[in-house]
């Protein structure tokens, strides 16, 4: 059996590939504008809702805004 050299390697050291951003889900025309609602709600209005659509609320705005709350 015949020994076949290997192709020279270019470029030297492996180079992943690029990170791509996840698409946004679609999202139509009123459920932007409903988001943008929320998202502007002052936190004293937040503090006023029961526990589970407070902590909805902030997990929105923490998928959204990310660390800027």
């Amino acid at each position: 059996m015949a020994h076949v050299p290997t192709p020279p390697v270019q470029g030297g050291m492996y180079q992943p590939p690029p990170q791509q951003q996840a698409a946004p889900p679609q999202v139509s025309p009123e459920q932007q504008a409903l988001i943008q609602q929320v998202l502007a709600m002052p936190q004293a209005q937040i503090d006023m809702l029961g526990p589970t659509e407070r902590a909805q609320i902030m997990q929105l705005k923490q998928s959204y805004l990310g660390g800027r709350m």
